[in-house]
């Protein structure tokens, strides 16, 4: 990894092998995981990044490209190059798959949390489409009112959790600043014959993908799909919504993972 690549701001919390936490839009990694991050680091040594422009990692916006590579460069710093296990919620799951199609070397494991991977859905399926016509539409409003389109894609994905995060972005969260470029990533491609080269090659690195029952049932679908495109398994968790990581049951399906990981 280059030099000029500047790694993601972060946080460890625990001890153990290396599990990096990639968020999603809107809410940055303190947000996003550092309520659950000391549970899971009861077994391993948590890395809650921020992606460029939330918190703890200053700056513009950037693509998805230079996303993956700037995670890449984090995992090269604080855990010695990897492998890594690695969790992606959201958004933060496209940045994650296109860090596996980059340096599949660089993790042991992936647990992809109600991550829309457009690229590995077949393109007629319903749901999806619809979801992706909002996220479109959220995308060109959000040019001329960026809290209109924030609150156009929530309604759409999971109301609940729309509710719960509107005051912090009322008292200025970066979160809603980004969401114009956040959404743009889903224009960005991903590499259905490479992620399944890079997750089933010499090592193998096994893919657990989570979806809830209360959020858009786009997302169980895109779980679905995930799984059969990277060989993996595919849960849903009953009354979890988008953030389905927070859900009770997530910490165990989490440690199932990981035991089959070593």
């Amino acid at each position: 990894m280059s030099d000029a690549v500047e790694p993601l701001g972060l946080v460890e919390v625990g001890d153990g092998p290396p599990l990096v936490a990639v968020h999603g839009a809107l809410a940055g990694g303190r947000l996003t995981f550092e309520g659950v991050a000391r549970r899971w680091g009861r077994r391993s040594r948590v890395l809650v990044v921020d992606r460029p422009g939330f918190e703890r990692t200053p700056g513009p916006e950037a693509t998805i490209g230079e996303q993956a590579l700037r995670l890449l460069a984090t995992i090269d710093e604080h855990a010695d190059g990897g492998p890594v296990d690695a969790i992606g919620s959201s958004f933060g799951g496209l940045v994650l798959l296109r860090a596996v199609q980059a340096r599949p070397d660089a993790f042991r494991s992936l647990v992809v949390v109600e991550t829309a991977a457009i690229d590995l859905t077949p393109s007629d399926m319903v749901e999806p489409t619809r979801l992706l016509r909002a996220a479109r539409a959220a995308h060109e409003r959000a040019q001329l009112d960026v809290e209109a389109a924030f609150g156009d894609l929530f309604d759409a994905v999971d109301p609940a959790l729309m509710a719960a995060l509107s005051p912090l972005y009322r008292r200025g969260d970066p979160g809603l600043s980004m969401l114009p470029g956040d959404l743009a990533i889903w224009q960005a491609m991903l590499d259905r014959a490479g992620l399944a080269d890079a997750v089933s090659g010499e090592v193998p690195i096994p893919v657990t993908t989570v979806s809830g029952t209360t959020s858009h049932p786009a997302f169980r679908t895109f779980g679905a799909c995930t799984a059969a495109a990277l060989f993996g398994h595919h849960h849903v968790l009953d009354g979890a919504g988008h953030a389905a990581h927070l859900h009770p049951r997530f910490p165990d399906l989490l440690g199932a993972h990981l035991d089959t990981v070593g």
